[in-house]
């Protein structure tokens, strides 16, 4: 009979240690989502926002969603989506997103994207002002 009740004492024991820790695991994982905190390790403080961006993304009364034109293979899409990452966890009214997903047509906004901005100058025949006075100049 002792040996029946040292084992279900034993069981019980366990039972209740995987509970705890279960439990404990939980109220981890809740506290870490409900009070969310970044860190950067790096030593020169390469993710760190300063405190004027912080101000600014703070203040946005009205939301904002940036959208990134480029490919998720170029060189600096990781960089600026994480920049993006981080101003979006310092303020509620500001998402991001791809503007260039792998599948997706190219929609108006990234057609107006790579178009060149140029102003035509009456009379230029729709060549840039910049080109007619170099032209001008000899050059």
């Amino acid at each position: 009979m002792a040996a029946r009740q040292r084992r279900w004492v034993e069981s019980f024991t366990f039972g209740a240690g995987a509970l705890l820790v279960f439990a404990l695991v939980v109220m981890v994982n809740y506290l870490s989502w409900k009070y969310y905190k970044r860190f950067d390790w790096t030593s020169e403080e390469l993710y760190t926002l300063s405190e004027k961006s912080k101000n600014v993304v703070s203040a946005l009364s009205e939301p904002i969603e940036a959208v990134i034109f480029m490919s998720p293979g170029e060189p600096l899409f990781d960089s600026v989506r994480e920049l993006l990452t981080r101003y979006a966890a310092e303020s509620e009214n500001l998402s991001s997103r791809s503007g260039k997903e792998p599948g997706r047509s190219s929609g108006p906004g990234q057609q107006v994207w790579h178009q060149p901005s140029r102003r035509n100058c009456p009379g230029s025949r729709g060549r840039p002002a910049r080109d007619r006075e170099l032209r001008s100049r000899g050059l």
